[in-house]
């Protein structure tokens, strides 16, 4: 299993990530959507991505996830997709530790309903939202009102 490079495990009723994919320690692109995983921490608390720090790209859109944890091994990350989940909030930490590179981050239906732009620091980001988020500052929002879809916008220093 370590020559695996992409991987989709679709549509497995997964609740949690299975213990083989550890070994898939040069894997690319995952492709966990839909599933019913609740969170991205293995079964002995710990980050679920510190084996596959290669991962270009990662989709688990339509699962139950209902937090995000630190993507801090996710150097190489180009592409999240987190649609269709429970998120509500978006923690620092993870705000914190976002790839250095320009990457893009999805996050459309969740249960997100209030967005500090300036959160993100000096990160560039290519940010996908459902368009009924409120921002924090009057700022945020005329940057957000300006774009022609309400569903993306970039986030830059």
């Amino acid at each position: 299993m370590d020559d695996i490079s992409y991987l989709s495990l679709e549509e497995n009723a997964f609740k949690n990530f299975p213990k083989t994919l550890y070994q898939c320690t040069r894997l690319e692109s995952l492709n966990m959507s839909p599933n019913d995983i609740t969170t991205l921490k293995d079964q002995d608390g710990h980050n679920t991505f510190d084996n596959l720090r290669r991962l270009v790209t990662v989709d688990l859109s339509y699962n139950s996830l209902q937090d995000i944890i630190d993507i801090r091994p996710l150097n190489n990350l180009e592409k999240l997709n987190l649609s269709y989940n429970k998120i509500s909030d978006i923690s620092s930490n993870f705000l914190n530790n976002l790839p250095s590179h320009e990457f893009q981050l999805i996050l459309k239906n969740n249960s997100i309903t209030t967005l500090d732009i300036n959160t993100f620091g000096k990160k560039s980001c290519k940010l996908t939202l459902s368009s009924d988020i409120t921002f924090t500052n009057d700022q945020d929002k005329a940057k957000y009102k300006e774009l022609k879809t309400a569903e993306r916008i970039i986030i830059q220093s």
